[in-house]
């Protein structure tokens, strides 16, 4: 039997806004982060496009650390 190739990874972004309505978090919050360099995240023309995927694994591995 031939193995199937794997899919590629294909992120989620979403913008910060995107991001303040679904999980709550302020949109002063996730820029600081992301100048931080804390948050995945590319550049679409002017807009932050944040890996939503990596930011929440990120954000439970803070909540179990606390």
């Amino acid at each position: 039997m031939r193995k199937l190739p794997e899919e590629p990874y294909n992120p989620i972004y979403r913008t910060i806004a995107d991001i303040t309505r679904i999980t709550g978090l302020s949109r002063r919050y996730l820029k600081l982060r992301i100048q931080a360099g804390d948050i995945p995240y590319i550049m679409s023309g002017n807009t932050y496009m944040i890996n939503y995927e990596k930011l929440m694994e990120r954000l439970r591995e803070e909540e179990a650390s606390h």
